[in-house]
């Protein structure tokens, strides 16, 4: 048999990934270019991705700005921004602690939460938009350098991320295009990643993100395998040894060193674990060497600072050196800074693995001893969470107990609350173990698990904090104490009303009759119960407890609460129709609001305004309303979640307008904002309604199948369920599938939705009318019954406001035209309530039934004509292809004929532009690119783009300076433009 052993069988060569080179080249160019990329790359262990990594920067990115960040192996205890504090150190050794401040200003004391060096660390931590604030620092400096010189971010080992990092990376990456280009590289283990494991999901929604490139990375092919065995042995090898080595390390470039430098043998058996060949290098160092690399496996880090590795393992400087020198020379170790890291970290794996029980228990007992004595050993990454990880490894409970509850206190300073709760999770299941536990930490289990209840809100897991509630409600006798069991309570009434799964008015209601008199949990509690008993709707027990909050907010100074029994009042009065009281008791509540949750009472106060504007028929301020809640989110940097719930206001108030072209145009804002799942969800169905009445059924259907895929993750809320459900319908009665939409309408009747959501029952209930009424068309017999059970629900409705008076008056419409009852006055009565609230569709849709009742009852055709020709106009106003085809096909079999098609009012002069083109136009004519529209408007370049490309068509143009001239000969730019644009363009 033939044998084959190298000493360092560590490849100068890097064969078989020609194809991904490319891949990256162009990314970097598009970078370089101006458009930021990302790139997801996977693949199994050894396969090669860090390899690829610096073959690439190697080659192609000399002259950028490289920072890396390496993910540590922590499990669910992982190092809060491990990888973010570790490239943030990186670029301070590259730019000096100057350099970072001069990038961000004040700006870079909140970056003090990922490394404290830059000092005390900005704003609460408890502040609603704290950790907005950081992420948006961490954007803003990454630009900010991509703007002096090419920058390339590195994010390794993702698959070991802790939450906090992997959302600080999402942010990042849907944010790319807010600045300066830079690129973004992420490796990661494919088969670290189970169907359970978070990252998976996340990298699926990352890549629906244009710029977002996934790059799996296969086991080398034959040949390239053939390529990388003749680099390490020096000379071509045979085919049968490639055979072997092929076979055997299926493809593995670490593999195909490990088998070559353990001694492969052509027909020799080879070892069944190849983890065991990743140990044949260290086996052959000398013992004391083999000692430190053992050492350095423990770390909880994944990588070791020089002193700490000095006081682990008691040696002297010179023998320490000697020990590690061999280490390093056989590649086992690489020194990276001041620290030694593993080769691979398959590697240091295998190498723990390897030790015996007691062995892995004394080395934990001395890192945790060598920490303790001199904090200042654990370098970048804090002392309490690897102390919790040593002590807990070394099975001292006691203070694994202790140093993990360190660390949630630590996490949670850093604004990293999954991290939080995981070294919570920690204290509870050490728990039982520890009888001493409260006098250890100074707290007993009840004040743990609520803290589990804050790390887990905070962290946007409802459901857990849910549980945590209840479990700490079950420690507590609730009637003795009574303000912790208060608090506690309200806390789950907000959890479950987020998870919209169990009855949160009672907890509410609990919390209230707990809560001491004139105690600030008193009027917490009761405003937080006006709030909701106003979306039941109950308007007078809700204005009863709002007028007591208020009261006792007033006597114990507690701002919050009154500023949300405001939000309560401000309802009570819009339903009795004292808009002006609503505004009133709205700009109090923004006022008073204070402390960590006043960004997102502020923010959510400008919703309910355009909410409660849009209810009275005043869309036009309803949609101001909402640019000024989205403009105070983005002031906070809250676009994503709170300033989403304005970007679907403002939707719906455009919508209602007509203003269909503007309302898409706010869908996609609101959709850059990378929103939460159900809001995004949210604006996707109402891109479907948009779409399905413009004509495109395929992207309405579109809309329902990712409204599906959200709805089965079951974490929406009642109206999510409604806003889905009257898209799906709309779709099905469209295609004519009349059972199908019928089923779904009984559905919405059997279930609790419209109850819970009452605002969405009304436009509902005459959806299922004109279900029921195709029903009967088509000959089902359970159309009138289904009508019935319609009739008997909008009896339980409340009608709050004109426009819904306009609804119950169309829902009356069509419950005598499913009757065939043929009421013109009855939908002449909706017309002249649509028109009075200034919303074309539902007028032109009024008027489209006025004129079927005229034909098909008194068969007055002068009437109908009339009617017709007014529905056809407001229906060309505002792109309705649907309504306007229904309209045409009627008038054809009346042998009316209709008005010219177009437009009776074209926007902004006959032109077809919509108020955010006017916008860009007005950009473009005082000389501005896409990049510097898309700060100006808070859009990314791409949206700003897409934008030139409709006005250019729209006028009829060829160029920007066309366009900028078209601008100035038509008077759509105003004087003060001119003045700052300068000579008029004349073109490129």
């Amino acid at each position: 048999m033939l044998k084959y052993m190298i000493v360092d069988a560590v490849s100068a060569a890097f064969a078989g990934r020609a194809k991904e080179l490319v891949d990256l080249e162009a990314a970097l160019s598009r970078t370089i270019a101006g458009s930021s990329a990302c790139v997801l790359i996977g693949g199994d262990a050894g396969v090669g991705k860090s390899r690829l990594i610096a073959e690439f920067l190697d080659r192609f990115a000399v002259d950028a700005r490289v920072i890396v960040g390496n993910c540590v192996e922590l499990g669910a205890e992982g190092l809060p921004f491990a990888p973010f504090t570790a490239a943030l150190r990186g670029l301070i050794g590259q730019i000096g602690m100057d350099g970072v401040t001069a990038l961000l200003g004040d700006s870079a004391r909140w970056l003090a939460r990922l490394l404290p060096d830059l000092g005390r660390p900005e704003g609460d931590f408890d502040s609603v938009d704290a950790r907005a604030r950081l992420f948006q620092s961490v954007l803003t400096l990454l630009a900010n350098l991509a703007a002096e010189r090419t920058l390339v971010l590195v994010i390794e080992d993702a698959h070991w991320a802790d939450r906090s990092s992997r959302e600080l990376l999402d942010f990042l990456v849907r944010n790319q295009r807010a600045g300066a280009a830079f690129l973004v590289l992420v490796s990661y283990r494919g088969e670290e990643l189970p169907r359970t494991h978070p990252l998976r999901s996340q990298i699926a929604e990352l890549t629906r993100i244009p710029w977002v490139q996934r790059l799996e990375l296969p086991p080398l092919a034959r040949d390239a395998v053939t390529a990388q065995m003749q680099a390490i042995l020096g000379h071509e090898p045979g085919s049968d040894l490639v055979d072997t080595v092929y076979r055997r390390s299926q493809g593995i470039p670490l593999y195909v060193e490990a088998l070559l430098e353990s001694g492969v043998e052509v027909g020799a058996g080879l070892p069944e674990l190849l983890a065991d060949l990743l140990l044949t290098r260290i086996v052959r160092l000398p013992e004391s060497t083999q000692r430190v690399v053992q050492a350095v496996s423990a770390a909880a880090a994944g990588r070791m600072q020089h002193p700490l590795l000095a006081a682990v393992t008691g040696l002297d400087e010179a023998a320490l050196s000697a020990a590690l020198r061999p280490a390093v020379t056989a590649n086992v170790l690489v020194v990276d800074g001041d620290s030694y890291v593993f080769r691979h970290a398959l590697i240091g794996e295998a190498t723990y693995r390897s030790l015996l029980p007691g062995e892995r228990i004394r080395l934990h007992v001395r890192y945790a001893e060598a920490l303790e004595a001199d904090q200042a050993l654990a370098g970048e990454h804090g002392t309490a969470v690897e102390l919790a990880q040593h002590w807990y490894a070394a099975q001292n409970h006691a203070k694994a107990l202790t140093a993990a509850w360190t660390a949630a206190a630590e996490a949670r300073k850093a604004l990293a609350y999954a991290e939080q709760g995981a070294m919570l999770d920690r204290v509870l299941q050490l728990w039982r173990r520890v009888r001493t536990a409260p006098d250890l930490i100074g707290a007993d289990r009840a004040a743990v698990l609520a803290e589990a209840v804050e790390a887990a809100a905070w962290a946007g897991d409802p459901a857990r904090a849910e549980g945590f509630a209840t479990k700490a409600l079950a420690e507590l006798d609730q009637d003795s104490d009574r303000v912790r069991a208060a608090l506690l309570l309200i806390r789950r009434a907000r959890m479950r009303r987020h998870l919209g799964t169990v009855d949160d008015v009672s907890d509410l209601g609990e919390a209230v009759r707990l809560a001491p008199a004139d105690h600030p949990v008193r009027a917490t509690a009761l405003a937080a119960l006006a709030v909701r008993l106003i979306e039941i709707p109950q308007f007078d027990e809700a204005n009863a407890a709002a007028t007591e909050a208020i009261d006792i907010a007033a006597r114990t100074g507690t701002d919050s609460a009154a500023a949300e029994a405001l939000l309560a009042l401000a309802a009570v009065e819009a339903g009795r129709g004292d808009l002006a009281a609503a505004q009133a008791r709205l700009a109090g509540a923004r006022a008073l609001a204070k402390g960590p949750e006043a960004p997102f009472l502020r923010i959510r106060s400008f919703s309910w305004e355009s909410i409660l504007l849009e209810s009275h028929g005043q869309s036009e301020r309803a949609a101001q309303a909402a640019r000024r809640g989205i403009d105070a989110a983005k002031e906070s940097f809250l676009g994503h979640t709170p300033g989403a719930d304005n970007a679907i206001s403002l939707v719906t108030a455009l919508i209602s307008l007509g203003r269909w072209n503007e309302a898409t145009d706010a869908i996609a804002d609101g959709l850059e904002l990378s929103p939460p799942t159900r809001f995004r969800m949210h604006m996707v169905c109402l891109r479907g309604l948009l779409a399905l009445e413009r004509g495109d059924a395929a992207l309405a259907q579109r809309a329902i199948d990712d409204a599906r895929g959200v709805l089965a993750e079951g974490t929406c809320l009642a109206q999510d369920l409604l806003v889905a459900a009257h898209l799906e319908i709309e779709v099905e009665l469209a295609q004519g599938h009349v059972a199908s939409a019928s089923a779904l309408v009984r559905r919405l009747l059997a279930g609790s939705e419209l109850a819970e959501a009452p605002h969405f029952g009304w436009p509902l209930l005459v959806l299922g009318a004109r279900v029921a009424e195709a029903a009967r068309a088509a000959g089902d017999a359970k159309g009138l019954s289904l009508l019935a059970d319609l009739e008997a629900r909008s009896a339980t409705l409340r009608v709050v406001g004109p426009v819904q008076a306009a609804q119950a008056l169309t829902f009356a419409a069509e419950h005598g035209h499913a009757e065939l009852g043929h009421d013109r006055a009855a939908w002449d009565a909706a017309v002249d309530a649509w028109e009075r609230v200034s919303q074309p569709f539902p007028t032109a849709q009024a008027l489209f039934r006025a004129a079927e009742c005229a034909l098909a009852g008194d068969r007055d055709r002068a009437i109908a004509a009339a009617r017709l020709r007014r529905a056809a106009g407001l229906a060309a106003d505002i792109g309705a292809v649907r309504l306007r085809a229904e309209i045409e096909q009627l008038a054809r079999r009346a042998r009316i004929t209709l008005a010219p098609s177009e437009p009776t009012a074209q926007p902004l002069g006959g032109l077809g532009l919509t108020r955010r083109e006017l916008e860009v136009l007005r950009l473009v004519a005082a000389g501005c690119g896409n990049r510097d529209i898309a700060t100006e408007l808070f859009i990314s370049a791409k949206t700003a783009s897409a934008h030139v490309s409709n006005i250019l068509g729209k006028l009829g143009v060829a160029t920007r300076g066309e366009a900028a001239a078209a601008a100035y000969r038509l008077n759509l730019v105003d004087d003060d433009s001119r003045r700052d644009a300068g000579p008029v363009p004349t073109g490129f």
